[in-house]
């Protein structure tokens, strides 16, 4: 019996979703720690925290989305096309 890609396939889009929303949350914060700073200090809470956990959702999803093909349950290996990718890309590099 085949072992199932499925389980391999959920914990990766988990991990990808986790990492994105890291991303996100940080790519907010890099670029837009002054308004996040000035808020607080007004004692703001509500909207520094609502635009961070929306710039996570938007990371994780994007992440999510962008999954490689290879990684899906789906995939069947094609040899032929593998070979010509392979030879593609060397021939790009030289």
């Amino acid at each position: 019996m085949k072992k199932s890609k499925w389980p391999d396939f959920i914990v990766t889009i988990i991990f990808r979703f986790i990492g994105g929303a890291v991303l996100g949350a940080g790519a907010i914060m890099v670029f837009g720690y002054r308004g996040i700073l000035r808020a607080f200090s007004r004692n703001h809470t509500k909207s520094p925290l609502i635009l961070l956990a929306i710039s996570a959702l938007v990371g994780g999803i994007i992440s999510v989305c962008k999954t490689p093909y290879w990684q899906t349950p789906w995939y069947k290996r094609d040899r032929e096309f593998d070979s010509e990718v392979a030879k593609a890309f060397l021939h790009k590099r030289q």
